[in-house]
């Protein structure tokens, strides 16, 4: 389930939330790992100004910042694992239809916790999307 909403000219923030059941899923020879509903909340902002002098990088190049929550289905000793997101992007169209272009991302997260399951993960993440010839 998610929404999206046209803040002013330039600026769309959206926000999502998914919830999968995993609680019927058993696994073997894992005594302390069980499994239960996986939930997951985040939401996004994009600004990308009407004018093109507006623009940070360039023509045709919004800036999106985000942020999601998960709990991960997997339960160690009875406490979900959870994870957090927070992401930077940037977006640029290129041609002279702006049909085609290109979409960086970095994301940097922790997974898990040390005081509940003796587990815990940062992360930083790179993604590059490329679209072409899109209608």
């Amino acid at each position: 389930m998610g929404a999206t909403w046209l803040a002013t000219r330039g600026v769309v923030a959206t926000a999502g939330a998914r919830r999968s059941s995993w609680s019927s899923f058993e696994s073997e020879g894992l005594e302390k790992v069980t499994y239960g509903d996986a939930l997951e909340i985040g939401g996004g902002v994009e600004y990308a100004p009407a004018e093109t002098r507006g623009f940070v990088l360039g023509p045709q190049a919004p800036i999106r910042v985000g942020y999601r929550w998960r709990r991960l289905p997997l339960e160690i000793e009875g406490e979900p694992v959870t994870e957090w997101t927070a992401s930077l992007g940037y977006g640029r169209s290129m041609g002279s239809a702006a049909r085609s272009g290109v979409d960086v991302v970095v994301e940097y997260g922790r997974r898990g916790s040390l005081d509940d399951h003796g587990l815990e993960e940062s992360f930083l993440r790179l993604g590059v999307g490329v679209r072409a010839f899109e209608q």
